[in-house]
């Protein structure tokens, strides 16, 4: 008998990857079909997307890879004659790849995608693996140790009651003309209001700031109790995210990274703020992007 077997393409940064493969365990678990994975984008260093390395392996996960034939067989029924019937028939012409219909929004019908098919989507939105989230957390655990001068500030996140991970993230959405046409840019006013609320929440709060713009931070944010987190570049970027996940309580910028921050968080007493607003397509709604409890401003 032949394998049943269903293809997520893998795209974007870390973040997404996460959300990605987490549909894939969900996947998995749901249907009882393999999960193989599209490993191309990483592969390729052109179009309009930022290229991104691989990063899924920081956790140890296994990615079982989608062999060429494989993929080129789904691409195929997605093309010429086969494609247009696919799309006017699909119960008679499974597509070869299926789309995200909608960002930010939960689709159950993914679930039932046709044996072979590329699943080409970002699937950002706990209700695909809600179900299983203690596995997804068990995933997701950091394997490699913490860089030895990130230590100091572990045991000061540890130590502090109330600390705050706040994410300002920049970088793409300033300088890439495809991100900035699509993200809005968090500003001072944003995460000057979300500290004043999480100080009134808990007046002892200690901000740890992690940022891929350093400089932005220091000279805009003057936040009492604050200590800017830096040098955790390149290849060690993934370790912003597990000192978020050691904070208490969370302000994430509209980005996947700090929502994973947030959400991986070891405490799960704590707060979190999120961005009201996402996109500057003001027309797509995120309201399945964030868990119920989280605040927006």
């Amino acid at each position: 008998m032949e394998e049943q077997y269903t293809i997520i393409r893998l795209q974007g940064g870390l973040g997404n990857q996460m959300f990605q493969y987490a549909l894939g365990m969900a996947f998995e678990g749901q249907t009882g079909s393999k999960v193989l994975y599209d490993l191309s984008f990483f592969e390729s260093r052109t179009g309009e997307h930022v290229p991104r390395p691989l990063e899924l392996g920081v956790f140890g996960v296994h990615l079982s890879s989608a062999s060429p034939d494989q993929l080129r067989a789904a691409i195929q029924r997605s093309q010429g004659w086969r494609g247009r019937l696919s799309r006017s028939l699909p119960a008679l012409f499974p597509p070869g790849v299926v789309y995200e219909r909608s960002p930010y929004t939960f689709d159950p019908a993914i679930f039932k995608a046709p044996t072979g098919s590329i699943l080409d989507g970002y699937w950002q939105s706990e209700r695909y693996f809600g179900s299983m989230r203690e596995q997804v957390r068990a995933a997701f655990r950091f394997t490699a140790a913490l860089q030895a001068h990130m230590e100091p500030v572990a045991q000061r996140i540890a130590s502090t009651p109330d600390a705050v991970s706040l994410h300002v993230r920049r970088g793409d959405y300033v300088h890439h003309a495809a991100a900035k046409s699509t993200f809005v840019t968090c500003d001072k006013d944003y995460y000057m209001r979300a500290a004043a609320l999480m100080l009134e929440r808990y007046p002892e709060a200690r901000f740890f700031v992690f940022s891929d713009d350093p400089e932005w931070v220091r000279a805009n944010l003057a936040l009492p109790n604050m200590e800017l987190v830096d040098g955790n570049t390149g290849i060690h970027s993934s370790d912003d995210m597990r000192l978020m996940s050691q904070c208490r309580h969370h302000i994430i910028a509209n980005s996947s990274f700090s929502w994973w921050g947030a959400w991986l968080a070891q405490r799960t007493d704590g707060s979190v703020v999120a961005p009201v607003r996402w996109l500057k397509d003001s027309s797509i709604t995120t309201s399945d992007l964030l868990p119920p409890a989280w605040s927006t401003l």
